[in-house]
């Protein structure tokens, strides 16, 4: 009974700890899809900003032609803030891309983790089946034996000579 009621306990105490596992790596999946919702929204934004500013910028180079060798630098410029943008979204995106791998192989290793304690925790209850629950029945069993052959030892009542066979029923 107490085997049982150890072995409920165990599988409800791993139950709600897996449990609480799939929920906060629900979320983890969830604010990562957020963050990268939001990382893509302002990386498009900023591009589309950043490709307005650099054809604003060539609009005022053929009407000003006279600063034209300013306006090229000036383009230049805002075609190297262009691609720092993307080298740094790439970086955002590789780095998003990193976070999901390893909570991915963090998952992987929980599961291991699981999976190798509910080993443990099967081959214990057998070796606590074989090693403890079966000597301790045959024990009892003996006890209870040897209980049973005393108790009937000591409780029955000794036949004496007269009470058997009175004189007068030997003679017939």
């Amino acid at each position: 009974m107490a085997v049982e009621t150890l072995l409920v306990v165990f599988a409800s105490v791993i139950a709600v700890s897996l449990a609480f596992q799939a929920f906060f790596f629900w979320r983890l999946k969830d604010s990562t899809e957020n963050l990268m919702d939001r990382l893509h929204g302002i990386s498009d934004e900023l591009e589309s900003d950043s490709r307005e500013l650099i054809d604003q910028l060539r609009g005022v180079v053929a009407s000003l032609e006279h600063l034209r060798h300013i306006s090229e630098g000036v383009e230049s410029t805002a075609g190297e803030i262009n691609r720092m943008f993307g080298a740094r979204v790439r970086d955002i995106d590789q780095l998003v891309s990193r976070l999901v791998e390893v909570g991915s192989m963090q998952a992987e290793k929980v599961d291991a983790v699981i999976s190798d304690t509910m080993g443990k925790f099967e081959e214990t209850t057998a070796v606590v089946q074989q090693d403890i629950v079966r000597p301790v029945v045959e024990i009892s069993s003996i006890v209870k034996g040897l209980k049973t052959g005393l108790e009937y030892l000591f409780s029955k009542k000794k036949i004496g000579s007269e009470e058997s066979y009175p004189e007068d029923e030997l003679f017939i």
